[in-house]
């Protein structure tokens, strides 16, 4: 089993008010990259956007430099003489139009670039969606809050609320999931949890 980090590097402080303000929804790790890689990590999700050269994740961008982060890991890769992957990801909103060939460019300079990496995914967010086509070489369980946990519950604020606490998600299930999962890449939010 690969372990894997959701939004890998959401530890960053956020850039701006707005990011600020909803960083307790985006944040989805404690540790910095070093830290994962410490921890076992080998699976690393990248999240970028074409309007500046940042981190980012839904509405909140981090004061992280994504070429900062690619930099050090092939340079740990190459180190190392171990295999790192990375799932690199265009977050665009909702209404954000004319992304796609940026990405695919992007996606290719840095294929080329970072020859000690294996970039393993494209993705955007809306519609979530594959936009880049790259071999499947892992089967990949994604285990966090937002699509695996949360009951749709009426009768509780309480219960609701915790919906938007990717945290008390990972306290919660963290430990079940990296009991279950044998094979594969298991990605987790607050993967130390």
């Amino acid at each position: 089993m690969i372990l894997g980090t959701h939004n890998s590097c959401t530890y960053g402080e956020p850039k701006g008010l707005l990011s600020k303000l909803f960083n307790r929804l985006s944040k989805c790790q404690n540790m910095t990259i070093g830290e994962q890689l410490a921890y076992g990590v080998r699976y690393f999700d990248i999240r970028i956007n074409k309007k500046d050269k940042y981190i980012h994740h839904g509405i909140c961008t981090y004061k992280i430099p994504y070429m900062d982060v690619l930099v050090y890991l092939d340079k740990y890769a190459a180190n190392s003489k171990e295999l790192l992957y990375i799932s690199l990801n265009y977050e665009n909103t909702y209404f954000e139009k004319n992304y796609e060939q940026w990405f695919k460019d992007k996606f290719e300079e840095l294929e080329d670039r970072f020859h000690n990496l294996v970039f393993i995914g494209g993705y955007c967010k809306h519609p979530y969606r594959k936009i880049i086509n790259t071999t499947e070489l892992l089967p990949i369980y994604e285990k966090y809050w937002e699509f695996f946990n949360y009951k749709y519950t009426s009768n509780t604020l309480f219960t609701n609320i915790l919906h938007f606490n990717p945290k008390y998600w990972a306290k919660k299930d963290n430990n079940r999931y990296k009991e279950e999962c044998k094979d594969g890449v298991l990605v987790l939010d607050y993967v130390e949890l």
